[in-house]
């Protein structure tokens, strides 16, 4: 009964400090691209990083084949107001051409309600409604008989 309760209680207090890590979703991306311009391809070079990133980072909670559908049909603002912050390094340019390795990190909140009204099934937790982080810690005990 005891060695019961201590697995439990262990359990326990796994699942509320594993609750307490916020999921993140960031990435990093190359971009090299030849346009008339070089504010052209800047331009172009972070539509196509902000469109690998977020197929990157929310893939495996979303519905692929909806989630690519829903990038191919989003604006360039829709995807703007899901990045939180953005960072380059590595940056090149010339005339016509922009290369760079471009890291951005994505708001968990804004990326859900983007695949929710964008109809893309996904598995993003919705941190705000888990009451994970008010759990106190207490030691269940289950009788099994």
């Amino acid at each position: 009964m005891y060695v019961r309760s201590v697995f439990l209680s262990f359990l326990m207090f796994a699942f509320v400090v594993c609750g307490a890590f916020a999921l993140e979703l960031s990435g990093t991306t190359f971009v090299n691209v030849t346009s008339n311009t070089a504010d052209a391809a800047k331009t172009e070079a972070f539509d196509g990083a902000r469109r690998v990133i977020i197929m990157e980072q929310v893939g495996s909670f979303a519905d692929s084949t909806q989630l690519k559908r829903a990038l191919a049909n989003a604006t360039r603002n829709d995807l703007m107001d899901i990045i939180v912050s953005s960072s380059i390094d590595g940056e090149k340019v010339s005339n016509t051409t922009y290369s760079a390795n471009i890291s951005m990190t994505l708001d968990v909140d804004a990326t859900r309600n983007w695949l929710n009204n964008n109809g893309v099934k996904n598995w993003l937790i919705d941190e705000h409604i888990q009451p994970i982080n008010d759990v106190k810690m207490k030691t269940v005990v289950f009788v099994l008989q």
